[in-house]
C-alpha cells in the first residue's frame, strides 16, 4: 500500500535524480562555450568559471551536501585562487613586455659600442640599471 509518505519520498527522490542530471548537461554545455572563449577574454572566462561554481554550490546547499556556510567558505577559497590566476597571467604579460624592451635596448646599445658611440662598460652599466630598474 502507499502510503502519503512513500509517495513524497518516491516524488523528491525523482525530482532531485532530474535536478542533477539537469545540473550536468549544463555544466557540460558550460564548458564547452567556455573553451569557445579566448585568452584575451580572461575576466570572461573566470566570471563564468565563478558563477558555474556559485550554482553548483548552491545546488550543494539545497541537497543538504554542505551548510550555508561552507558554502561561502568554499566560494571564498575559489574566488581567491582565480584572482591569484588572474594575477599571474597580468604579471607573465608584463614580465614578457619587459625582456622585449631589455632586448631591444640591448641590441641597440651593442650597436653603440659597434659604432664607437659608448663602451661596453657604459652599455653594461646602463643595462645593469635597466635590469634594477625593472626588478622594482
Amino acid at each position: 500500500m502507499i502510503t502519503l509518505n512513500t509517495l513524497k519520498i518516491t516524488t523528491l527522490a525523482v525530482v532531485t535524480a532530474l535536478s542533477l542530471n539537469a545540473c550536468k548537461s549544463t555544466s557540460s554545455t558550460l564548458q564547452t562555450a567556455e573553451s569557445r572563449v579566448s585568452i584575451a577574454d580572461g575576466n570572461a572566462r573566470a566570471e563564468a568559471y565563478l558563477n558555474d561554481a556559485g550554482r553548483k554550490i548552491r545546488m550543494a546547499i539545497a541537497n543538504g551536501e554542505m551548510t550555508e556556510e561552507e558554502g561561502r567558505l568554499k566560494y571564498a577559497g575559489i574566488t581567491k585562487r582565480v584572482e591569484k590566476r588572474m594575477a599571474g597571467t597580468k604579471s607573465k604579460t608584463v614580465d614578457t613586455d619587459a625582456r622585449a624592451r631589455y632586448k631591444e635596448a640591448s641590441d641597440k646599445m651593442l650597436k653603440m659600442v659597434e659604432a664607437g658611440e659608448i663602451t661596453r662598460e657604459q652599455m653594461q652599466t646602463r643595462l645593469d640599471g635597466m635590469r634594477e630598474r625593472m626588478r622594482k
